[in-house]
């Protein structure tokens, strides 16, 4: 990069994955680029390698694992949440079904962090001889959150919806009530719901809710996870339901630590985080920083 960026290179095997690279393309077309709804990583350029004509290297910008560092307030992870809801939106109102919705396949931008650090150590310096530590959390700097990887994802024509296709298993979500009839033509949007209702319950609330302050959204991931297909609300109306959910809860509650990042310290760690923690609370307050992380001018 010109400006010294770090970037990431993707192998595209296109013979394998025929359908990746024109998705991606149909996403960094304007006016879908600078939708702020589309949360698909920025592509920065599209290499052919010379000894190669059935690949292609896809340049995009570096980015970090979505949940380092862990969230501290209940309000960021709502944040989180909202933004992977509105990409799968944007998903699926342009046609386009992921097909491999999981935890690996989220990632966040890294502007939380002011010093560069190792692509493969993302706690490492770039040359691995230090620590490196975010210097914002997300409240203070709201990050931006993508959804990756569309080697497995399918965009349909508006004849072909819904789409009903025999496709055997795809992604890596086997409990997928779909796939123990694999002969059977399925939907896949339906599926991408299914999906993204085990990420938010399996890997951003640890399987749990009611003793982390989250007990509201149980019923809504009961039913995206519902085993019917035909039972699962649409993406559009999962999104209704979580900001109506959302709009009901304590700006109290929403700057409430999130336990289950805190329960994965050190006793004597989150000894030392605490007053901190609770000094940046009442900064907060006191600034009218909003709870939930929002763009601020």
């Amino acid at each position: 990069m010109k400006d010294k960026s770090p970037v990431i290179l993707k192998r595209v095997l296109q013979e394998k994955h025929p359908d990746e690279l024109s998705i991606v393309e149909f996403l960094m077309e304007e006016p879908r680029k600078s939708d702020p709804k589309n949360h698909s990583l920025p592509l920065i350029e599209v290499l052919q390698p010379a000894e190669e004509p059935t690949e292609k290297i896809l340049v995009m910008p570096l980015c970090r694992e979505w949940d380092s560092p862990g969230f501290e307030t209940i309000g960021e992870v709502i944040d989180f949440i909202r933004q992977l809801l509105e990409g799968v939106q944007f998903l699926h109102d342009n046609r386009i079904a992921h097909r491999d919705l999981k935890s690996g396949n989220i990632m966040m931008d890294t502007s939380l962090y002011t010093q560069s650090f190792h692509p493969l150590d993302q706690d490492r310096s770039v040359d691995a001889q230090s620590d490196v530590h975010a210097k914002y959390t997300r409240t203070e700097r709201r990050p931006r959150y993508y959804i990756i990887d569309y080697g497995l994802a399918r965009r349909y024509e508006e004849g072909e919806m819904p789409p009903m296709e025999v496709t055997g298993i795809f992604g890596s979500d086997f409990t997928v009530p779909e796939f123990e009839s694999q002969d059977e033509p399925h939907n896949p949007f339906p599926i991408d719901i299914y999906c993204l209702g085990n990420v938010i319950w399996n890997h951003v609330l640890d399987r749990r809710g009611h003793d982390i302050g989250f007990n509201w959204l149980i019923p809504l991931i009961n039913e995206m996870t519902d085993k019917d297909p035909n039972k699962r609300p649409t993406i559009g109306e999962v999104v209704v339901k979580f900001d109506a959910a959302v709009s009901k809860i304590s700006e109290w509650t929403l700057r409430s630590r999130f336990v289950v990042s805190w329960s994965e310290l050190e006793w004597y760690t989150r000894l030392t985080k605490t007053v901190p923690f609770t000094i940046r609370k009442f900064r907060f307050i006191a600034n009218r920083t909003p709870a939930i992380p929002t763009d601020r001018p």
